[in-house]
């Protein structure tokens, strides 16, 4: 799928044959050349748009059949939904946020079309993960909500949560909630996870091993956020 300026560039070719087939001027406003005639538009779709439809489409008429690209789908938004570690929808959280940190692929593209149109996609699939406790909340949105990360500091403490199995703040607390487990400030969960996370870089990321680069920027997280 082509992105919203590579989309730009080729309605610029197209507009001006659809408004020389129309005999109108080749300077005729764009906004009422894609207006709908209810406001005396050409009615006029962007290709853009046209993409994220028939994607629309497509992702809706698998689910319905269930079938085995539906299920392709449902994994492809599971995987998805583990690298943004939201406890929204993927669809429906800031791609320009989230995005630097999860693999770019079919549903990416889509979300970034949701994005940028702002379409709420409301799916009856169960790849959110739920609370654990009353009022937990999720880390990565801590993180990304606080703004006092960079994009490559971010993209590096969500590689690290992925290969601990983390999602929220009752994974990296104890039991009550009050502290912060000391082997997962040092890069080692020792409790179990139903979900299967993408594989992101060593075994060991302690102190001595691992990618230290990744680690700092853990400890970092740690330290802002005691």
């Amino acid at each position: 799928m082509f992105t919203k300026e590579q989309c730009d560039d080729i309605m610029k070719i197209i507009n001006p044959t659809i408004l020389h087939s129309h005999f109108v001027n080749k300077n005729y406003p764009r906004t009422l050349l894609q207006a709908s005639d209810q406001y005396a538009g050409m009615n006029v779709t962007h290709v853009y748009d046209l993409m994220g439809m028939e994607k629309t489409k497509f992702l809706i008429m698998h689910l319905r059949r269930q079938d085995t690209t539906a299920k392709l789908l449902q994994i492809a938004m599971q995987s998805l939904q583990l690298e943004c570690g939201s406890e929204k929808l993927f669809f429906n959280i800031d791609y320009s946020q989230y995005s630097p940190m999860v693999t770019q692929t079919w549903c990416t593209n889509l979300w970034e079309y949701y994005d940028a149109r702002a379409i709420y996609m409301d799916l009856d699939l169960e790849i959110v993960a739920k609370p654990q406790r009353k009022h937990d909340r999720f880390i990565m949105d801590i993180l990304v909500q606080r703004g006092t990360f960079t994009d490559k500091e971010l993209i590096g403490i969500n590689k690290v949560r992925q290969h601990l199995g983390l999602i929220m703040l009752s994974d990296v607390a104890d039991l009550r909630g009050k502290r912060l487990l000391q082997t997962i400030k040092n890069g080692e969960n020792r409790r179990g996870s139903k979900y299967t996370f993408a594989p992101q870089m060593p075994k060991k990321i302690g102190i001595n091993g691992g990618s230290p680069k990744y680690v700092l920027f853990w400890k970092k997280n740690f330290r802002n956020n005691r």
